[in-house]
């Protein structure tokens, strides 16, 4: 453990639930550390705590698919919350990196809708000459 033990009661229990369910949680935070102390850097094999890489694409689906269907966006927004709540348990991120990625995403979202509306050609304009 870095620094402290302030989450040794987390991962102690994620070790008992690893041993009855077989999670892989363990053994890709395992590897990922190995591959970063080893400066053994490539293609997924980075670390991203801050802000959330997980939550950030989980709330941009929620974006993009309550566009399409209202009923869909839905089921993405509780698939987004899914994925902070386990973000947070199986100790990838702190509570705080998904919530930055949440107003990342959405700032970033407001601003490509503003710079889209911005360049898109007026169609009014357009038919009426």
């Amino acid at each position: 453990m870095i620094g402290n033990d302030h989450f040794s009661v987390q991962m102690a229990d994620l070790c008992t639930a690893d041993a009855v369910y077989r999670a892989d949680t363990l053994r890709v935070q395992e590897q990922l550390i190995a591959w970063y102390k080893g400066g053994n850097y490539g293609l997924g094999r980075g670390i991203s705590a801050m802000p959330s890489m997980h939550v950030a694409l989980a709330f941009l689906f929620f974006l993009a698919i309550s566009k399409v269907s209202k009923w869909a966006g839905w089921v993405f927004g509780i698939f987004a919350v899914l994925i902070q709540i386990a973000s947070i348990h199986l100790a990838y991120h702190f509570a705080v990196a998904g919530y930055v990625s949440v107003v990342l995403v959405a700032l970033i979202w407001w601003a490509m809708g503003k710079a889209t509306a911005y360049l898109q050609p007026n169609e009014a304009a357009t038919t009426a000459a």
